[in-house]
């Protein structure tokens, strides 16, 4: 999702950010309020990186999984059958979840379901532990 400019520096590949959307939208699972978020992302990183004209160093936020907030996502999704959810708070058109990996404490998210018609879809996922 980064390239660089004819100047050799660092910027935001925004058609590559738009496959990336288009292909989280793709699973029907996110809701419009997720994607927009990461959008908004990736719209703010663009002015930011542009003006921080970076030329080696990745830059910040760019060297995680920008979903799992690590740099190791196949440890995660190599035992996703794994996680546990728990339910702190729901209503007929919210619910907040507890995410986590019993083996691995560090694994621990927080996700925001909305009931959209028949379904519910994520609406955002944060992980405590990350400043």
């Amino acid at each position: 999702m980064l390239a660089k400019d004819s100047s050799g520096y660092c910027q935001v590949n925004m058609p590559a950010c738009k496959e990336y959307l288009a292909f989280l939208n793709s699973s029907e699972l996110l809701s419009p309020q997720y994607v927009a978020h990461w959008q908004v992302f990736f719209d703010s990183a663009s002015k930011r990186i542009a003006a921080d004209h970076l030329t080696d160093e990745v830059p910040e936020d760019f060297d995680l999984d920008l979903v799992l907030v690590t740099q190791e996502p196949e440890l995660i999704l190599s035992e996703i059958d794994s996680l546990r959810f728990r339910v702190v708070s729901m209503n007929d058109t919210f619910a907040l979840m507890i995410v986590h990996l019993p083996s691995d404490p560090t694994v621990n998210y927080e996700f925001e379901m909305y009931k959209r018609k028949y379904s519910w879809k994520i609406g955002y996922i944060s992980k405590p532990d990350y400043n």
